[in-house]
């Protein structure tokens, strides 16, 4: 496996982590009672509201696409801020600090990969 391979399956791997993550801290919490149906409900749609970014940037990702993939670099810096807020909020959650930590490395691999992706047919050229 090359350096554009492993970047794209960090991305890939890490934008599903991504979806994962904000779905659970949506359904995880302590005034959500998720054995009445319509809360429950309205959690899931919640979590596909949050997660519709990544949602709509998702088969591109998963095709390897470069232009896709430095707009999904844009996004992360709206949930990055996102993140960083929960961690170091009132409450400073857990979830909050593993979210910034996934952004930043996410951010830094998906940049890793479109660098490496503009460059690679001028190496063939």
């Amino acid at each position: 496996m090359n350096k554009l391979t492993i970047s794209l399956r960090i991305t890939q791997l890490i934008l599903l982590l991504q979806i994962a993550l904000l779905a659970f801290t949506t359904l995880n919490r302590p005034d959500m009672d998720l054995s009445d149906m319509g809360v429950l409900g309205a959690g899931i749609f919640l979590s596909l509201f949050k997660t519709l970014p990544f949602l709509i940037l998702l088969p591109g990702v998963m095709r390897g696409s470069a232009k896709t993939i430095s707009w999904l670099a844009y996004v992360l810096m709206l949930f990055f801020i996102i993140w960083v807020l929960a961690a170091f909020g009132k409450e400073g959650s857990l979830t909050g600090k593993i979210g910034t930590f996934i952004t930043l490395l996410q951010f830094v691999s998906a940049s890793m990969y479109v660098r490496w992706e503009k460059r690679q047919p001028k190496a063939e050229a």
